[in-house]
């Protein structure tokens, strides 16, 4: 797990590198939130192997299966964490490097999966459909549900 945490904290910071300061910081609270969350799991994983290995009436077996459905899953927890905070900063950097966009700092972005949701506010609607085109090209955008209210 230990590994995991610097990765993340690298790969925030160099994707949101080309944000704007408030993009930045949202992305660096993004990274912390996902290196908290996965040293959470971190220690429960560490518990249930210390728990494991206390003497009891299951078999050996029995507990090694346990322990290792349980660290399949807290990976696969891992994993869909560090993939949604590089696909929102995928899509961060890229609207902050969009002609039209890039001074614009009133759109936030969040993801389920592939399906990535931008909210905010803009001055225009080309500035709303730019937003939801920049982050459709990002690569692993399945869909974009784009709640953009436009301001008059």
């Amino acid at each position: 797990m230990k590994t995991f945490l610097p990765s993340v904290f690298i790969a925030a910071l160099a994707l949101s590198s080309s944000c704007t300061s408030r993009d930045q910081e949202k992305a660096r609270e993004d990274a912390h939130k996902a290196a908290a969350e996965l040293k959470h799991d971190g220690r429960e994983l560490s518990n249930n192997i210390d728990r494991a290995i206390q003497p009891d009436s299951r078999s050996a077996s029995d507990k090694l299966a346990d322990g290792k459905a349980k660290l399949e899953a807290a990976g696969d927890r891992a994993s869909v964490k560090l993939s949604r905070a590089a696909l929102v900063a995928q899509v961060k950097t890229n609207l902050a490097s969009q002609d039209g966009l890039s001074t614009i700092t009133g759109i936030d972005v969040d993801a389920e999966g592939s399906v990535v949701t931008l909210r905010g506010h803009v001055g225009s609607q080309a500035q709303k459909d730019a937003a939801e085109r920049a982050a459709a090209r990002v690569n692993g955008v399945s869909r974009v549900q784009n709640d953009i209210s436009i301001d008059r």
